[in-house]
């Protein structure tokens, strides 16, 4: 539909589909590997929870990333939410 705006991809997203799924890991595991508790995980997994620095070191370590990589990608995700907020109620 001409001029329909896509929902932004969350960080929960990324985190599932680019780095948990193609790796085979669980939240359990992610907690294990992190030492993120498994309530975090969720959260940011439902997009409930922000990638804070703390969270981007943690993850950055259990993936082999750095934990910048995380802290742009919130940074980016929370002004592509901004646009997209402003954009749908003009």
């Amino acid at each position: 539909m001409k001029g329909e705006r896509l929902k932004p991809v969350s960080i929960g997203e990324i985190l599932l589909e680019e780095f948990m799924n193609p790796l085979n890991i669980d939240s359990e595991k992610l907690s294990l590997m992190s030492g993120l508790s498994t309530d975090v995980i969720s959260r940011i997994l439902s997009n409930d929870q922000e990638i804070n620095q703390e969270i981007a070191e943690k993850l950055g370590s259990a993936f082999g990333t750095s934990s910048a990589m995380w802290i742009i990608l919130q940074e980016d995700h929370t002004k592509m939410v901004k646009i997209y907020n402003e954009s749908i109620t003009g």
